[in-house]
Parts: structure tokens; sequence; C-alpha cells
């Protein structure tokens, strides 16, 4: 789970795994790979609103 800058998994901190950096995202479309995975398993995003 990314909480903020926090990058999280069960609950716990795994910032020492990340490459320290802030995830941020391009306006349009945002591609996503997910590496080391196994078995089933769910992503999920959920962002603020943004309102103009």
């Amino acid at each position: 789970m990314l909480d903020g800058v926090f990058a999280r998994k069960n609950g716990d901190t795994i910032f020492g795994q990340t490459n320290r950096k802030v995830m941020t995202l391009a306006v349009g479309e945002n591609e996503f790979q997910l590496a080391g995975t196994s078995g089933k398993f769910k992503i999920q995003f959920d962002f603020r609103f943004l309102y103009l």
C-alpha cells in the first residue's frame, strides 16, 4: 500500500525495499508493471478527486 509517500505491505513499512522516490502519475494513461508476484493478489488504487 502506498500511503501518501509511504510504501506499506500488510500494514508494515517497506520503504527500505523501494528506490526511495515519490510515485507520481503522468497526465493521461499510466501503465504499471508488478514484479516478483506469485499466487492470487489484488492491486487497488484510490485517488482523491481533483476539482477544477
